[in-house]
């Protein structure tokens, strides 16, 4: 989806942008790691608190399947990053944990802190791992790990809106 179209669809919806004073308090107890195109996003595009979906699998019958998710908000990123499984071995391997699944509840969506400003997106099954070596063995060979778009901005483009 293009984002004029994203943010004409969004501004229907009943989200929300996150303050740049909570995002400079979320910021600071996660260590300074969220990116700077990430704070831009959450606090320019009223995504928060919207259930997004993204095509899963398609149905030959034209049931598709979706995946429900939406972006957390600032005391939710928080905990999601820091006192949850699977963010909190995510975040100490260099991720961060943005969203989390609606219908898959405990799965979260995250990105690499170090892949650049347009990083991959993956969604993490609530119990891809337990340890660190667990979560590191998840991520290389995706058991419970889905790589679901190589670009964070690709991931954008392919929520289903029309739902």
């Amino acid at each position: 989806m293009r984002a004029d179209a994203m943010a004409q669809w969004l501004a229907q919806k009943e989200g929300s942008c996150l303050s740049r004073e909570s995002l400079s308090c979320v910021n600071s107890q996660l260590g300074g790691v969220l990116p700077q195109w990430y704070l831009t996003l959450v606090a320019t595009l009223p995504i928060v608190g919207v259930e997004l979906a993204w095509l899963a699998y398609p149905d030959e019958e034209g049931e598709d399947q979706l995946e429900w998710f939406e972006f957390a908000d600032a005391d939710l990123l928080v905990e999601l990053n820091l006192a949850t499984y699977p963010g909190e071995l995510l975040r100490q391997l260099g991720y961060v944990v943005f969203a989390f699944g609606v219908n898959n509840a405990g799965n979260c969506y995250a990105f690499s802190i170090t892949d650049g400003d347009d990083p991959a997106v993956y969604e993490v099954w609530h119990d891809a791992a337990q340890t660190i070596e667990e979560m590191k063995v998840a991520l290389e060979h995706q058991y419970g790990v889905t790589r679901l778009s190589t670009r964070f901005s690709s991931f954008l483009q392919m929520l289903k809106v029309d739902v």
